[in-house]
């Protein structure tokens, strides 16, 4: 039976750092896959699972190793179900971060990585199965989280899909917060994960062409249930007080496509002294 679109376009990520006496496994998370402008390709995440840092305290690690990470590896399933490809990503190059983010100041924690490398069958990009929703995120609206809370293989061979509910409303104060809160409490490996609103939908069973000539898989009438994308979850990466209230960030696709527009390069105030080879 082919895998679900969803569970594969989230991928699990192993986070890397390179020291003296060779690779170390920095931690986890989680990425999604989203077709950008001009049919590029792009991994999703947060700007703290790229550079293995508080947000609000980059000074200190996230995990146990004493720099930032310096690349990523994760692989790939094809839904057709004829098989994986690994892939690996480096986080620095010459002129620095390969990633690109845009308002972290203002606590924007997100980075894309562009996928330069060309795929060995069609990924499975978002878009190919989930737009971008026109449904404005509010309290009580209820959203699944696709994601790998768990060291891959130990729980569950894919994405694990966890329920949650909005729980505040968008600030709209002059400096307010770019962030939604959701009730879903930081777990770790979820960081980097694509928010979806469940839509009952009668659809035609099918294969289309998407963006970036991505194989578009479209629900059948008898499931009559799709996918609209809503944003990218951060956890509470950085607030103690969030963590008791287990409460969730949760950051607008919206704020994607920003990104894509502007092409900011990435920014580590404490980049790696080691940078993959």
């Amino acid at each position: 039976m082919p895998a679900s679109p969803a569970s594969c376009c989230s991928v699990y990520l192993e986070i890397l750092v390179q020291t003296p006496t060779g690779p170390l496994q920095f931690g986890f998370a989680t990425g999604f896959l989203y077709a950008g402008p001009n049919a590029t390709r792009w991994l999703v995440t947060n700007w703290h699972v790229v550079t293995g840092r508080w947000p609000d305290d980059p000074g200190h690690c996230t995990g146990k190793q004493p720099q930032s990470p310096g690349w990523l590896r994760f692989k790939v399933e094809n839904p057709a179900g004829s098989g994986w490809q690994e892939i690996e990503l480096a986080l620095y190059d010459a002129n620095g971060p390969t990633w690109i983010e845009g308002g972290r100041e203002q606590g924007v924690d997100l980075a894309l990585i562009r996928l330069e490398d060309p795929p060995r069958f069609p990924l499975p990009l978002s878009q190919t199965f989930a737009p971008s929703s026109s449904v404005r995120l509010q309290p009580g609206l209820d959203v699944v989280i696709v994601g790998h809370p768990f060291e891959l293989g130990k729980h569950a061979p894919s994405a694990i899909w966890k329920a949650a509910m909005v729980a505040s409303d968008r600030d709209t104060a002059e400096n307010g917060n770019p962030w939604i809160l959701l009730d879903a409490p930081g777990v770790p490996g979820m960081s980097g994960s694509p928010v979806y609103r469940r839509v009952n939908r009668p659809s035609k069973a099918g294969i289309e062409r998407g963006p970036a000539n991505a194989v578009l898989h479209v629900p059948d009438r008898e499931k009559g249930v799709s996918l609209e994308l809503l944003g990218v979850y951060a956890g509470a990466v950085g607030d103690k007080r969030l963590e008791e209230l287990r409460l969730g960030r949760v950051f607008p696709i919206e704020l994607v496509e920003d990104l894509l527009r502007r092409r900011e390069r990435g920014r580590n105030p404490y980049p790696p002294e080691f940078a993959a080879q």
